[in-house]
């Protein structure tokens, strides 16, 4: 899978852009707070339907068309045509940003496939992409947050029920924290709980099963990246934090278990008008040698483990999906010393198409690096190297 052109309008520092990326590896050249990373983003924005770096998509906004919001719309737009073997797609992103009475204005979103209107859940899968940068050690040092959504954006790309029961799951749990506070207020009973604790637990159960089977895979490939990277005998392991705790593959164990511990959990549940069991909770335990990286790892071990852990989910989407994935690395060579480089850009070499950007100028030449694409990117311009 290949990109072979993007279109951008409006979108972070640029203005228009109308870009040719041929296979293989592209290097994106230039300094820092220049456009490389919403390059980037705009890229990742077509495998998944939203930026990763924002929230609130407002921020997507070209700057300096804001002025000429008060007059009217704005549009932003990001589009990609994109290569899988025979299969040929135009997707595209759009938003519309139109001013309000008070100083904010307002957004709408709307998603294109070959020039048709669809959802977001249409989208991802088409596009495959895994993205490397150097906010990736919040996979080791973050909140579980960060772990839960690597695998959240990961399995989604590969498996749409997941997508759709992921959505379900967040909406189900927002109603019963809902229901929660208004039992703890005396408004309702805890009977009425019975739906939405099924509707958690079905949900739920397919989540939790799904993230243990993406876990397992993935931690079989890190530790085969980890051996080659890390300059130790050092051995990486993930596993699979759940609450409820089960080791269980059966689906249906599991949710018999997450139904089990919702009641177990319901008066403190209804204490703090929240859920305290279910895959919003879980977690993923990344281990050194045996111990918590969270807790022991040095920065250095850290940024291998990552590595080592996004090379692996460039394994796994190629495994399920058939096809590779394409590659975006955020400047992540930079913190590399020369040898790690070598190897990662040998490995990443193979696949159809990688698009890496980076600080340091000639890096195609001080890694011995051949037929290299370049792009260099000055104040939200593109120019070809």
């Amino acid at each position: 899978m290949h990109i072979s052109s993007i279109s951008i309008s409006n979108f972070r520092n640029y203005s228009q852009v109308q870009l040719q990326i041929p296979p293989g590896l592209t290097i994106v050249e230039g300094e820092n707070g220049h456009g490389k990373s919403n390059l980037l983003e705009a890229l990742y924005m077509l495998s998944i339907a939203k930026s990763h770096r924002l929230s609130n998509q407002h921020g997507l906004i070209y700057k300096k068309s804001i002025p000429e919001m008060k007059n009217g719309l704005t549009h932003t737009f990001v589009g990609a045509d994109s290569i899988n073997n025979q299969d040929n797609n135009r997707v595209e992103i759009h938003y519309t940003f139109q001013p309000t009475n008070t100083e904010k204005f307002t957004l709408e979103k709307f998603i294109k496939i070959n020039g048709v209107e669809k959802k977001s859940a249409e989208l991802i899968g088409i596009i495959n992409s895994v993205l490397f940068t150097v906010d990736d050690l919040k996979l080791v040092f973050g909140q579980p947050t960060a772990r839960r959504r690597y695998l959240d954006i990961l399995i989604s790309q590969t498996d749409i029920k997941y997508y759709n029961f992921l959505r379900e799951y967040q909406k189900s749990n927002k109603q019963r924290n809902h229901l929660l506070k208004s039992i703890r207020e005396g408004k309702s009973q805890a009977s009425e709980l019975e739906f939405w604790d099924n509707e958690i637990a079905t949900k739920g159960s397919y989540l939790i099963k799904k993230r243990q089977d993406a876990i397992d895979s993935l931690s079989v490939l890190a530790q085969n990246f980890h051996k080659k990277l890390s300059n130790k005998d050092e051995i990486l392991t993930c596993e699979y934090e759940s609450i409820p705790e089960s080791t269980s593959e059966d689906e249906a164990i599991i949710k018999s278990s997450l139904i089990e511990k919702l009641g177990l959990q319901l008066s403190k549940d209804i204490s703090f008008g929240s859920t305290s069991v279910g895959p919003h909770r879980d977690d993923i335990k990344i281990k050194i040698n045996g111990a918590y990286a969270i807790e022991h790892a040095s920065r250095g071990q850290a940024r291998t483990a990552v590595l080592s852990l996004k090379l692996a989910e460039a394994d796994y989407l190629k495994k399920i999906r058939q096809t590779e994935p394409i590659l975006l690395m955020d400047d992540l060579l930079s913190e590399l010393d020369v040898n790690r480089k070598k190897l990662v850009m040998d490995y990443i070499s193979n696949y159809e198409q990688c698009i890496a950007t980076s600080a340091e100028t000639n890096l195609e030449i001080n890694l011995s690096l051949s037929n290299v694409n370049k792009i260099i990117v000055e104040n939200g311009n593109i120019l070809k190297g």
